[in-house]
């Protein structure tokens, strides 16, 4: 276990570690586990920033208190209500009933729920200031930098970024810092990915953010999660791993399908004989590489076969992922496939992209077993029909 450790003069790493989170948030895979970083700043008032995951909390507490006693904390940021960032509150309110929750306003409702109880609070106010004694902390709302309720803090003298969720990653080294990490290859993959599982389907607030923070000198990033970027490569970096992401065409045609027998196959290359576009067997690809083939897309064809009444669960999951992509509703699509008996795979993939409020091409297209050579020129004249509706 890594104890409490000094960031910067009188600021403390008291957060905790997970290296049995091999996923993260159900969809990341995170071979290295994940870390909560939660923050405690000493000056005339003690202030803690964000705090961790309730089965990790009284680890928590207990490195909080091998610096100062839990109830000597005047403040307690909250920047993101995830259960990752503020299920340790309860804990710390029934040592020390009397510290102030800072917070967002929409926040407050949702921190209720986490704590079940009542506590003091302080709205945090876009851009609103907070004189702790030496220091300075600075508020910004940023609205889906993962949750609608979602802040940043900013330590103003110390020209400190603590952002939650923005510019973390599920990786860490003992040295914790970024001018000391040794897998540098290694850490910028997992903040890729966390990256484009988190926070990325939220695209134009992620833009919206982007432009706030240029405004601010910053010298260190503290995230929530993983390597606390302490040099100014690291920093710039971090905004052009954003921002080129944010930049990226999607203008592909993408052809996912699974396929049991052959026969979804057989439809899915007459599709991209007659139309182009990229061919994706979802019972071969990774879910990183199926989410970054949709999201490249403009158009999508999904394939699927019907088993046991169902349908195949790795076109259903490839369909579940547009939902991890920016912009999505509304996304034009295009349902194919092949059945034996009862036939319910394209159905209920319908029944799915309603829901989701995808652009629905319909009808959808399905053969009984094996396609015909005349079915083959069917699918052929229904993909190009596709394609060339706006």
């Amino acid at each position: 276990m890594i104890g409490s450790f000094e960031v910067k003069k009188n600021i403390y790493w008291v957060g905790t570690i997970d290296p049995a989170k091999k996923v993260f948030d159900l969809v990341i895979d995170s071979p290295y586990g994940t870390t909560y970083n939660s923050y405690l700043i000493l000056d005339e008032k003690r202030v803690l920033i964000d705090t961790t995951e309730e089965k990790l909390a009284k680890e928590w507490l207990e490195k909080i208190e091998n610096v100062i006693p839990a109830e000597e904390i005047n403040y307690v940021v909250i920047n993101h209500v995830e259960p990752d960032h503020s299920a340790g509150l309860k804990l710390l309110l029934e040592k020390n009933p009397n510290v102030t929750v800072i917070a967002t306003p929409q926040a407050k409702i949702l921190l209720k729920e986490v704590v079940n109880r009542d506590f003091n609070f302080m709205p945090a106010k876009d851009g609103m200031e907070l004189k702790i004694g030496k220091r300075t902390l600075k508020f910004i709302q940023m609205p889906f930098w993962h949750w609608p309720e979602t802040m940043m803090t900013y330590l103003v003298e110390d020209k400190i970024l603590f952002p939650c969720d923005g510019f973390g990653s599920n990786y860490f080294e003992e040295s914790f810092f970024y001018s000391k990490i040794q897998q540098k290859e290694t850490y910028w993959r997992e903040f890729w990915k966390y990256f484009r599982f988190v926070l990325a389907p939220f695209r134009k607030f992620i833009i919206q953010g982007l432009e706030k923070l240029k405004g601010l000198e910053i010298e260190m990033i503290a995230p929530s999660h993983g390597v606390i970027i302490d040099t100014r490569e690291g920093i710039e970096k971090a905004f052009e791993v954003y921002e080129e992401f944010l930049k990226k065409p999607r203008n592909k045609i993408i052809i996912a399908y699974a396929s049991a027998h052959g026969n979804v196959e057989k439809i899915a290359k007459a599709i991209h004989e007659e139309i182009g576009g990229e061919l994706l067997d979802l019972a071969y690809a990774s879910r990183e590489e199926v989410l970054e083939k949709i999201d490249s897309a403009k158009a999508i064809f999904f394939g699927a076969p019907t088993l046991n009444g169902m349908t195949a669960p790795q076109t259903l999951e490839a369909m579940i992922l547009l939902g991890l992509t920016p912009d999505w509703r509304g996304k034009r699509i295009a349902l194919f496939g092949s059945y034996g008996w009862s036939g319910e795979g394209i159905p209920l993939l319908e029944e799915v992209a309603k829901k989701m409020r995808l652009k629905l091409y319909q009808p959808s297209f399905r053969v009984k077993f094996a396609p015909s050579e005349e079915e083959i020129e069917k699918a052929k004249k229904w993909a190009r029909a596709f394609i060339e509706t706006p």
